[in-house]
Formats: structure tokens, C-alpha cells, sequence
């Protein structure tokens, strides 16, 4: 795949996080585990860890507006190691 299409890929994948629309949004651990699969996309994949802490973020109305940025960031870091930043 090339690095353009990764990045547009990555971008409409984005789109998508940014629409989550709160606590209890079903689409939001299918989206996490999508991403889980974006690690053969960049050099460096992000730790099982981040995305454990994602999820467990994602899980409480308390944490998920943190989770959602959280999620937001790791993806915005893929696409700027795919642009090679």
C-alpha cells in the first residue's frame, strides 16, 4: 500500500473516531479493534498496552471523553510516522 493511501486510509479512519458520539456508542470498540489491525500500516506499532488503556477508557462514562482523545492522538500519531515526521 502506498504511503498516500495509507494516509487517506488513516484520515477517513479518523473521521470516523471523531464522530463517536459518547459512552455507550457500540461503534467505538469495533473502531478500536480496527485499529488494533492498523499496526502493519507504520514502523512502529502501537503497544497492546495503549490500546488496553483505550479500551478500559472507552468503558466509563467517567474516562471516555479522555479515552476518545486518547484515541484520537495515537491515530494522528500513525499518520504523522507514516508521513515520516
Amino acid at each position: 500500500m502506498e504511503k498516500l493511501e495509507k494516509i487517506q486510509m488513516l484520515n477517513t479512519f479518523l473521521a470516523r473516531v471523531k464522530h463517536l458520539r459518547g459512552y455507550g456508542d457500540m461503534n467505538s470498540y469495533n473502531l478500536v479493534k480496527e485499529f488494533k489491525s492498523f499496526g502493519k500500516l507504520t514502523e512502529n506499532p502501537l503497544p497492546s498496552n495503549q490500546v488496553d488503556d483505550i479500551i478500559n477508557e472507552l468503558s466509563s462514562p467517567r474516562t471516555w471523553n479522555n479515552g476518545k482523545n486518547n484515541f484520537i492522538q495515537n491515530i494522528e500519531t500513525f499518520i504523522d510516522d507514516i508521513k515520516g515526521k
